[in-house]
């Protein structure tokens, strides 16, 4: 008898429960991995709506539920005029939200909400996003 391995004895022998654990422990695992990847995948695709849900297409930008509970209407007359080059028009009321546009000194824009610290504004090209509402950067104006 030569060498290799053998199946009988206490050490070559396997129990029924090793066994059942052995054919269920692979597809845990891969039950577990698909979980994990379906997780990512549904994440990256709500992230990518959201995101074209946020780029300028001329019409209109959602605004963040947030945005909508604290904002206030303004009359349709009121307009602000940016004090400085480089005011930036936001997507969302927020300094970490995507530029839509920069604007120039003396850009009049529609103001159609605004919050304590954000003015949500119509550019005379029809992009809607919001800016910071800073006396050093616009000044508020009736038409």
């Amino acid at each position: 008898m030569g060498g290799g391995y053998s199946t009988t004895g206490t050490t070559g022998t396997m129990g029924p429960g090793v066994r059942a654990l052995r054919l269920v422990a692979p597809w845990v695992a891969l039950t577990a991995i698909v979980a994990t990847g379906l997780v990512l995948w549904t994440g990256f695709q709500i992230e990518l709506r959201n995101a074209a849900s946020n780029t300028p297409t001329g019409a209109s930008v959602i605004a963040t539920p947030s945005a909508v509970a604290s904002a206030t209407s303004v009359p349709t007359s009121t307009i602000a005029v940016t004090r400085v080059d480089g005011v930036k028009l936001r997507t969302a009321n927020s300094g970490l939200s995507v530029v839509l546009t920069t604007l120039k000194k003396g850009t009049k824009l529609q103001v159609l909400n605004r919050t304590d610290t954000w003015l949500r504004v119509k550019d005379p090209s029809g992009h809607i996003g919001w800016i910071e509402n800073s006396g050093s950067t616009v000044e508020i104006r009736k038409k």
